[in-house]
């Protein structure tokens, strides 16, 4: 018997069947892209089902998937004669606890069932992934941290764990990280320079003339319009810096 389609469904005990009661059990051959067996179904090429002879006949199944389930049954099988041969093509198969593939004899040889699944290469299964790492040193050195500390600061990053750090607390999607060798440092550091008092200081003859950049309110009240000093902290320095 040889069929070939789109698709085989067999369901509420639907067969497809090459048994004999006596005699050699028939061949079966299926070629399809979906085989479905449900709800008791089955495919048998089963020989000497009234207790006689014969060799159980072969199931030969090409598909790109088969599922065999709620008790679906595909079965080679003879009762004194030697159990038949199953051979199933296919690149995805779906089983439940209580279907059955067999293909034994009662008081004879047992035949054979073989299952070929669609396999893959590891190296053509994987996509090859290029990790460019970078050195912490150079994260490092032209951060708020190198600049803050003059001792050599260390930063450590580590996963989470996987558990929470309660029972009542969710786990955290990020992982964790520590600079070790700073809080030591912000304790010692210097205050941040004060930036330079204006000169309040009169013009005197002699002295260059500029354009005023700024206002300047003198020690007595006065406000008046003159040169603002330009040594003020770098503006990223000031960024950083910790008061």
């Amino acid at each position: 018997m040889s069929i070939e389609a789109d698709s085989i469904n067999l369901d509420n005990a639907g067969n497809i069947s090459a048994a004999t009661a006596s005699g050699e059990g028939g061949n079966i051959f299926l070629n399809s892209q979906n085989l479905q067996l449900r709800d008791g179904s089955s495919i048998s090429a089963t020989a000497g089902l009234a207790g006689g002879g014969g060799n159980g006949g072969n199931i030969t199944i090409d598909t790109d998937t088969l599922a065999a389930i709620q008790g679906s049954s595909i079965t080679a099988n003879a009762f004194t004669g030697r159990g038949g041969n199953i051979r199933i093509s296919t690149q995805g198969i779906f089983q439940s606890s209580d279907s059955i593939f067999d293909a034994s004899s009662q008081f004879g040889v047992d035949g054979t069932v073989e299952v070929r699944s669609l396999e893959l290469e590891p190296d053509e299964a994987l996509v090859p992934y290029n990790r460019v790492f970078i050195p912490m040193d150079e994260v490092m050195k032209n951060s708020c941290f190198a600049r803050r500390n003059k001792k050599q600061v260390r930063l450590v990053i580590t996963d989470n764990g996987g558990l929470p750090a309660g029972p009542g607390d969710s786990v955290m999607p990020m992982p964790l990280f520590s600079a070790e060798g700073l809080d030591e440092e912000l304790e010692t550091q210097s205050p941040p320079p004060s930036s330079p008092a204006p000169d309040d200081s009169g013009w005197q003859e002699g002295d260059p003339v500029v354009e005023a950049t700024g206002i300047i309110k003198t020690k007595d009240g006065r406000t008046l319009l003159g040169m603002v000093g330009s040594n003020l902290p770098d503006a990223e320095e000031a960024i950083c810096r910790q008061d």
